[in-house]
């Protein structure tokens, strides 16, 4: 996107100022079990998601977010891609938040717990159940950051998937806790 400007601007067809903002775009994961009741309470802290409960899949996810090729190719000049949820003014961006992007590694924390591929090629832990996520979103502009984080995902064998639907469903679903992962955005004013 950066790239399309960067020619308007060339080819004096356009002028960009670009204003620093509070506003961030976050992955969620939902790491409570909406389909399990603990103490009579749908979706509680108590029930873990069974993709999510175990730690080295929540690692592995981290490692294979390309927080770099979004900043190059989708925000460029315009964003920001950072671990931190606060990142301005700079006084509030925390300098000891890192990230790392490490398919090998993501690869290594999984089979190490005891993800293994199948004779699908696709991680299976120690039960057989596959390893599946699906991203839920109502915006298609979600696409450009989701589709190549599932796309890393299915390189080391995860069943990733990114679904879209309408408003309404999402809401639905979000409040029904009726998701794996989902994207959004906030607008923070400071």
């Amino acid at each position: 996107e950066d790239e399309i400007l960067k020619r308007l601007e060339s080819g004096g067809k356009s002028l960009l100022t670009i204003t620093p903002t509070g506003n961030i775009e976050h992955i969620g994961l939902q790491t409570c079990d909406p389909w399990n009741e603990s103490d009579a309470e749908r979706a509680s802290i108590k029930s873990k998601q069974p993709a999510f409960s175990d730690k080295a899949v929540r690692d592995a996810m981290a490692l294979l977010v390309d927080r770099k090729g979004v900043q190059d190719f989708i925000y460029g000049r315009t964003g920001q891609a950072t671990p931190n949820f606060l990142n301005n003014p700079p006084r509030v961006r925390s300098p000891n938040m890192k990230y790392e992007f490490n398919v090998d590694k993501a690869n290594q924390v999984l089979d190490a717990a005891g993800w293994k591929p199948g004779s699908d090629h696709m991680l299976h832990n120690a039960n057989g159940e596959l390893l599946t996520i699906e991203f839920l979103d109502f915006e298609a502009a979600f696409e450009r950051i989701t589709v190549p984080y599932t796309d890393n995902l299915k390189r080391i064998g995860v069943d990733a998937s990114w679904r879209l639907v309408d408003p309404s469903q999402y809401e639905r679903r979000v409040k029904s806790f009726d998701f794996d992962v989902t994207t959004q955005r906030y607008a923070l004013r400071l």
